[in-house]
Formats: C-alpha cells, sequence, structure tokens
C-alpha cells in the first residue's frame, strides 16, 4: 500500500476519488489507522478475486442455479478474498480444496463426495489438478458429475473455449471498472 501516503494530499484538494483497491481491508496492518480514514468517502470498487467469484456466482444464479458450489484452494486464507465475494454474492456451498490432492482421480473422487454432500448445481471453478479433458464429453462430465450442472471457472483455462459446450470463466475486466470509475 505504498500509495497511502497520497490520501492526505487527494482529500487536503477536495478530490472525488474512485479508487480501485485490492487490499483485503479486514487485515489490520499497523499504520492502516493513518490512512483508512481517508477513503471514507471515497468510491471504493474492489478489483481482486472477490469481484471475480463474485461475478461468477451471479451468472450461475442468473442460470437458474440454486446451490452453487465455489471450489477453490486456500478459501481460509484471510488475504484470499474468493470466499468473501462469493459469500456476499449468495453463494453458500465451498469446497477449500486441499493442496495435497495426488492427481486429477484423486480431486474427481473428492469433487464427488461434496455433489453427494450438497447436491449444488453450479460449480465455480477455482483450481483444478492437471488434466487433459476429453473433448468428446462435457465438463461435467469429464469431473464426473451430472451432465445438467453449469460450470464457470475463475479464469481461462486452455480447455474453455476447446470443450463443447464452451466452459464460461470469469476473469477481471478492467475495461468495465474502469468505466464504473469514470
Amino acid at each position: 500500500m505504498w500509495y497511502r501516503y497520497g490520501f492526505k494530499f487527494l482529500v487536503e484538494r477536495g478530490c472525488d476519488v474512485a479508487f480501485l483497491y485490492t487490499q483485503n481491508f479486514s487485515i489490520h496492518f499497523p499504520d492502516d489507522d493513518n490512512y483508512t480514514p481517508y477513503i471514507q468517502d471515497w468510491h471504493l470498487l474492489r478489483l481482486d478475486t472477490a469481484s471475480v467469484s463474485g461475478g461468477g456466482v451471479r451468472e450461475l444464479q442468473r442460470r437458474g442455479c440454486k446451490r452453487p458450489m465455489l471450489c477453490a484452494s486456500y478459501l481460509k486464507d484471510v488475504t484470499n478474498m474468493k470466499l468473501p465475494g462469493y459469500l456476499e454474492a449468495g453463494g453458500v456451498h465451498y469446497w477449500d480444496m486441499p493442496q495435497n490432492l495426488e492427481n486429477f482421480e484423486e480431486f474427481v473422487k473428492e469433487l464427488w463426495k461434496k455433489y453427494r454432500e450438497t447436491e449444488f448445481d453450479g460449480l465455480l471453478l477455482g483450481n483444478l489438478c492437471p488434466f487433459e479433458p476429453d473433448y468428446r464429453y462435457s465438463m461435467a462430465r469429464n469431473l464426473g458429475l451430472p451432465e445438467d450442472i453449469q460450470i464457470i471457472t475463475l479464469i481461462e483455462y486452455d480447455f474453455c473455449r476447446r470443450m463443447h459446450p464452451r466452459i464460461s470463466y470469469v476473469t477481471y475486466d478492467y475495461q468495465q471498472i474502469c468505466r464504473e470509475a469514470i
């Protein structure tokens, strides 16, 4: 947050500020109290994984999903904003995917367990074990899930455009964020 030192300067000059931020403000840094009061009247636009996961769950809801599932790593890490963005957008079920999964088959087995527990109807996929999908089949089938599960990835994987049907993905849209700021 090297740019915090300019906050007072902007406020003193009466600037109208659209602040595109990535910091998780729930994590308190020692000198935050000297700078965060300046941003209270600014237009805050969060640019991080929270906005991406929130957008993904809203798209799943728009497609009719009532029980989406977020599947990603490090969701319990307080610096990872995927889970807060997902929950704020109305998501409920999530799987903090462990890093020690051995291979894609183990990932599919664990994902199937989560499906049996929650019967999710939409999947927001943040991480995958490396694998090459069988392009003859849908992504749901590649993951061992029912065909009617809606799937969106949190980044554009190589397979997203090559799958049939194509796999939607969400990512940062800097142009849209700047248009909103202006």
